[in-house]
């Protein structure tokens, strides 16, 4: 096996109700391609899980497969949002229990980020575009020093970017980083070791830096970028 270039696949059993009330057998492959309108496409089994606008799926190898094992959140409470400045990007710290704090795993660590503030970080002109490209640019969660015991502050985590290549479109067809087919084929960048991503930003063409990145360019599905869907392998299993 190449880890680097082995893709994970996983096919699994889903029951499609027939006419006769008879259900019939379908494969479905998990994940499932991501494009807009999946259900809608000819020959698509009903009960297939629908295209989600925005993400995108490719790459999933079994290198990134280990690496979501061991570098990951623990918890669903890291949303990016809109800083005070328009173009900065904010990693929400959630300050009320149950899930106060970040909490999560950064190689086979685990880390807890105290709700003393929200992250923030700005992106470089690296993010801009021009009237013919799009790109995705992913919204990561770096952990500087990891204490022998206790959690951590915003003072030890820090919002650093990683800027996709541009991909080539038509002249200004993609007005917004909303829901569009085009950034479902654009691949999210890969995070190193010490980076956990929390979400990405779509963006559109024509954008250069000075532009506030709106709420509708900014993603945090975590099921994107935290781990593969493994439920749907394990949820037809016959108990013993």
């Amino acid at each position: 096996m190449d880890v680097l270039r082995t893709n994970v696949y996983g096919v699994v059993s889903v029951a499609v109700s027939a006419g006769d009330g008879i259900p019939i057998d379908s494969m479905i492959a998990q994940p499932p391609v991501l494009i807009t309108g999946l259900a809608a496409l000819t020959n698509t089994p009903a009960g297939a899980p629908t295209g989600v606008n925005g993400v995108s799926a490719p790459m999933q190898t079994w290198a990134e497969l280990i690496r979501r094992m061991f570098t990951h959140l623990t918890s669903p409470s890291a949303i990016i949002s809109g800083g005070a400045s328009g173009f900065a990007i904010h990693v929400v710290v959630p300050s009320t229990a149950p899930t106060s704090g970040i909490h999560g795993m950064i190689q086979g660590v685990p880390f807890i980020v105290g709700a003393a503030a929200n992250l923030i970080g700005t992106p470089t002109a690296a993010m801009s575009t021009t009237s013919n490209q799009i790109r995705k640019v992913l919204v990561t969660m770096t952990v500087s020093a990891l204490p022998a015991q206790g959690g951590l502050n915003s003072a030890n985590a820090a919002v650093q970017f990683l800027y996709g290549s541009a991909m080539v479109t038509s002249a200004s067809v993609v007005n917004s980083g909303g829901a569009s087919s085009y950034f479902d084929l654009v691949p999210l960048p890969l995070p190193s070791a010490g980076e956990i991503p929390v979400g990405w930003i779509n963006v559109p063409n024509n954008f250069p830096v000075s532009t506030t990145i709106s709420a509708t360019m900014m993603w945090s599905d975590l099921r994107a970028v935290q781990g593969l869907n493994l439920s749907a392998l394990l949820q037809g299993r016959m108990q013993p």
